[in-house]
């Protein structure tokens, strides 16, 4: 049985890849996605100012570095307790 990733764990891989800065398509190749998935979430996530776009490359925001904090700690709990996010 194949395990899907749901849009969350996506987005925080999307994220983790921010943090030194990546195209839309290293991003996609590196997280498996499609250069589409990973675009219309970058364009999401720019919305909500939690990355920010210098050219073709994206970057985390101050802003999106305190979530993915947040989200890694919650991550490592939920998979200690045996859930997966």
């Amino acid at each position: 049985m194949a395990v899907y990733r749901t849009r969350v764990r996506l987005i925080g891989e999307i994220m983790s890849y921010a943090e030194v800065g990546a195209s839309v398509s290293d991003m996609a190749r590196r997280a498996g996605a499609s250069y589409y998935r990973v675009s219309s979430l970058l364009r999401t996530l720019a919305c909500q100012g939690l990355v920010e776009r210098a050219g073709e490359t994206y970057r985390i925001s101050p802003r999106g570095r305190d979530f993915l904090r947040e989200y890694q700690t919650f991550r490592q709990y939920s998979e200690s307790i045996g859930m997966t996010v």
